[in-house]
């Protein structure tokens, strides 16, 4: 087989809105495989996560993306929803308890609802891990395990993995999506 062009292009995460916005996160960018000049694949970036409009319903979603961000928390002494994982929505952000306050927090950003892992396969490494929503506690990210550290009240999302960034808290702004990833496989002929 004669050698071919490859061109590779691995897109930004979007921006998380800003603080106490009612906008949506920005789309991430596209990361994409050519061939000679010829898209033969493509995937977005991670979203960003909302922002927080006040005590407004509908707002502090995280963001889309490879697993969805986790929504952020509403009230005080609460935590921020958990990121999904292999292709999960993220998880609602807490809130403080009082019936009327639930409609408030984050929902999950939804994921792209099939395994992350590379080509589709039953093992190996899960990708696109989401944000973990912001709250007093912030959520855990999707690719930490139960023992990993929350990282304080802002949770980043691990860049090239195209995870949706989490949802706001308080007047903080929505969380960054993750940048894309793109892996090629030389296949044996």
């Amino acid at each position: 087989m004669a050698n071919v062009g490859l061109t590779v292009t691995v897109g930004d995460g979007g921006a998380g809105a800003a603080a106490l916005s009612s906008s949506r996160g920005t789309t991430g960018g596209t990361s994409s495989v050519a061939v000679s000049g010829t898209t033969i694949i493509s995937a977005a970036g991670g979203q960003g996560g909302l922002g927080a409009s006040g005590s407004s319903n509908g707002y502090r979603t995280g963001g889309k993306g490879g697993s969805g961000g986790g929504g952020g928390a509403y009230g005080t002494n609460v935590t921020g929803g958990k990121g999904g994982t292999d292709g999960s929505a993220g998880a609602a952000g807490g809130y403080s308890g009082a019936s009327y306050d639930e409609p408030r927090r984050g929902k999950g950003g939804t994921g792209q609802g099939s395994t992350t892992r590379a080509f589709g396969e039953a093992d190996g490494e899960i990708y696109g891990g989401g944000g973990g929503g912001k709250g007093t506690t912030a959520g855990q990210r999707g690719d930490e395990t139960a023992t990993s550290a929350r990282g304080g009240s802002y949770t980043t999302v691990v860049p090239n993995r195209g995870g949706g960034g989490g949802g706001s808290h308080g007047s903080s702004p929505g969380i960054n999506g993750g940048s894309g990833v793109v892996i090629i496989r030389k296949r044996n002929s």
